[in-house]
């Protein structure tokens, strides 16, 4: 008997308890509209991220001795012969990419990742390619 009152004294109301069934229905179905739109963002946000992970590691161009040397923190690594330069890049879509040359401005490119080779396509219509060193 005083467990039960005890249970009836503390007893935490469930939102079953505070809205009625008309009203219920409605929260219900607004708590899985919202769950469904975070999971549709989610899942584009982790399907547009993709290319940007493809690309980290090193790339020599193919018809040269340049390399592109991408990594995870968001910069990239130019070495053409005996200097280098670190800019900082990012993913502007799934296919498009923009390094930042400092007080040069920045480049934008559309960026083709593939398994071992990465196309990079100028504004202009330049096209480099770079084979994936391993």
């Amino acid at each position: 008997m005083l467990a039960g009152a005890a249970a009836a004294l503390f007893r935490i109301p469930l939102l079953g308890d505070l809205l009625p069934p008309e009203r219920m229905e409605g929260t219900m179905m607004r708590a899985f509209r919202l769950c469904l739109v975070i999971g549709l963002v989610v899942f584009a946000a982790s399907c547009s991220l993709k290319p940007s992970w493809d690309v980290v590691g090193k790339w020599q161009k193919m018809d040269g001795t340049e390399t592109l040397e991408f990594s995870r923190n968001g910069t990239v690594t130019v070495t053409s012969g005996a200097s280098s330069l670190t800019v900082p890049y990012v993913f502007m879509d799934a296919k498009h990419v923009q390094i930042t040359l400092g007080p040069f401005g920045s480049l934008s490119t559309e960026a083709i990742v593939t398994a071992d080779s990465l196309v990079l396509t100028a504004t202009k219509g330049k096209v480099s390619k770079y084979k994936k060193l391993k």
